[in-house]
């Protein structure tokens, strides 16, 4: 009977480590699952390998943000998480054809809601100045959420 009672007792213990090691994993891939990267949408105009070639076309635009990635320059106009404002910033500000929409993803909450405020705002932006303004205060948040994931 005592072999019966550590017997159950062994097994208790081992289902409770199993359910604790089980309950940890299904609690990790919620949380990863919760706090998933959110998605963004770059226009960006050019890269270039040196900034001098770069400066020569970032003059044509008023907002804009450089980032250097991978050697080269890259010269973005505009941040959102909406196709319809994807689109409204290529007919406002490209010069060119030759854009290209970088896809861009974050895990930053606050971010998102200041990205998503921002396109709300620009939808129904109804002046040139107003989506202007819109625009560069969503590329000069964007710089520094990207400055400080590189501190990190």
């Amino acid at each position: 009977m005592l072999l019966v009672n550590v017997m159950n007792k062994k097994i208790f213990f081992v289902l409770v480590l199993v359910s604790i090691v089980f309950s940890l994993v299904v609690f990790k891939i919620y949380k990863s699952k919760k706090e998933s990267d959110y998605t963004y949408y770059l226009v960006q105009v050019g890269a270039f390998k040196s900034y001098d070639n770069l400066s020569t076309l970032s003059k044509k635009y008023e907002n804009y943000i450089v980032r250097e990635e991978d050697g080269l320059f890259k010269l973005f106009i505009g941040v959102t998480k909406s196709k319809e404002v994807y689109d409204k910033i290529i007919r406002m500000y490209s010069l060119t054809s030759s854009n290209y929409k970088k896809i861009l993803r974050l895990n930053n909450r606050d971010f998102d809601r200041y990205i998503t405020k921002l396109d709300e705002l620009i939808k129904i932006a109804s002046n040139q100045n107003e989506t202007d303004t819109l625009v560069k205060e969503g590329l000069k948040e964007l710089n520094k959420v990207l400055d400080n994931n590189k501190k990190k």
